[in-house]
C-alpha cells in the first residue's frame, strides 16, 4: 500500500497570492510602478524623463520585464503609460462608486424627509378635523345666552363667551399695577380697522364697546375692535357666533383672519379655566389653529 505524503501547501499559497497581486499578468516592473504610482507621477510629471537612466535603475533593483530580462528604455516608458492609464481608470471607477453611494444616500434621505412631511401633514389634517368637529358640535348644540350678570358698567353682560364684567373687573384689580408718578409710557401705535369693500361698506358698525380693557387684550388693539359686552354672541339661527363673541375682538375689524385669531388667543387664555365656558374652549382650539397655520 502506497502512502501519500501531503505537503504544507505554502508554495501553492504563495502562488495564489502572486495571482491575486497580478504577478502572472504583469511584470515586476509594472507591479512596482503601480504600487508606487504617486511617487512616479510626482517625479516625472511635466518634466524631461531620461528613460535610459530609469531602465538602468530598474535593472539594478531586479525589476524585470515580462520576458524575465532587463527592460529596455522604451519598455519602461510604455509600461509606465499602461500603469498610469490603468490606475486613473481605477480611480475614476472609485469616484463613480462614491458618487453613486452618495446619490443613494441622498435619495434615501429625501424619501425619509418626504415620509416625515406626509406624516406631519396627516397629523395636522387630523388636528384640523378635530377642531372643526369641536366647533361644529358647539354650533349644533346652540348654547343660549345665560342670564345677565351685574357689572360696574351701565350695560348688562353676556356669559355666552364666559366673559363677564365681574370677572374682568376682578382680574383687572388683581393685575392692576402700582402707581408710579412721573413714569413715561412708551408710545404704542394702535391698530386701525381694516378697509371695508363692496356691500360691507353699507353694513352698520356694531355699537361701541363700553367697559374696561379685558385681561390679555393686545396693547395695540383699540377698544373699538371689541364686540360690545351686551351682544348675544349668537347668530340669527341660534348658533354660537365665534366671530362676534361678547368682549372679544370682532372679525370684521381685521383684514386677515390670522391676525384676528392671534388677538383672540391671549384674551381667551386670560379667562380662568374654571370660568371658561364650553363655547370659549372650542373657540380657543379654532383660533390657535388659525394663528399657528397662517
Amino acid at each position: 500500500m502506497t502512502t501519500m505524503t501531503i505537503g504544507s501547501g505554502n508554495a501553492l499559497l504563495d502562488a495564489l497570492k502572486g495571482c491575486e497581486r497580478g504577478e502572472w499578468q504583469h511584470s515586476p516592473l509594472y507591479l512596482w510602478m503601480a504600487e508606487n504610482f504617486d511617487i512616479m507621477e510626482k517625479s516625472i510629471g511635466g518634466g524631461r524623463v531620461r528613460w535610459g537612466r530609469i531602465a538602468e535603475a530598474a535593472h539594478a533593483d531586479g525589476l524585470m520585464a515580462r520576458h524575465g530580462g532587463p527592460a529596455a528604455p522604451n519598455t519602461v516608458k510604455s509600461t509606465w503609460y499602461r500603469v498610469r492609464k490603468a490606475v486613473r481608470r481605477m480611480l475614476e471607477m472609485r469616484e463613480d462608486e462614491v458618487a453613486a453611494t452618495q446619490a443613494r444616500r441622498e435619495a434615501a434621505r429625501a424619501k425619509r424627509l418626504q415620509e416625515e412631511a406626509e406624516l406631519q401633514e396627516a397629523a395636522s389634517a387630523r388636528a384640523e378635523a378635530e377642531r372643526e368637529l369641536a366647533v361644529r358640535q358647539i354650533a349644533e348644540r346652540g348654547f343660549p345666552p345665560a342670564p345677565a350678570a351685574p357689572s360696574i358698567a351701565p350695560v348688562t353682560t353676556s356669559t355666552a363667551a364666559g366673559l363677564t364684567l365681574a370677572a374682568s373687573e376682578a382680574t383687572l384689580q388683581d393685575e392692576a399695577p402700582s402707581v408710579v408718578i412721573g413714569q413715561i409710557k412708551r408710545p404704542v401705535k394702535m391698530l386701525e380697522a381694516a378697509p371695508r369693500y363692496g356691500e360691507d361698506r353699507f353694513k352698520p358698525l356694531p355699537p361701541t364697546y363700553v367697559g374696561p380693557r379685558p385681561p390679555g387684550m393686545p396693547e395695540n388693539l383699540p377698544l373699538e375692535a371689541l364686540t360690545p359686552l351686551d351682544a348675544t354672541g349668537m347668530t340669527p339661527d341660534g348658533k354660537v357666533d365665534t366671530r362676534q363673541m361678547p368682549g372679544l375682538p370682532r372679525m370684521s375689524f381685521f383684514e386677515r383672519e390670522s391676525d384676528w385669531a392671534r388677538a383672540c388667543v391671549p384674551m381667551i387664555e386670560a379667562v380662568p379655566l374654571e370660568k371658561r365656558s364650553l363655547a370659549l374652549k372650542g373657540m380657543l382650539l379654532v383660533v390657535k389653529g388659525y394663528a399657528r397655520n397662517f
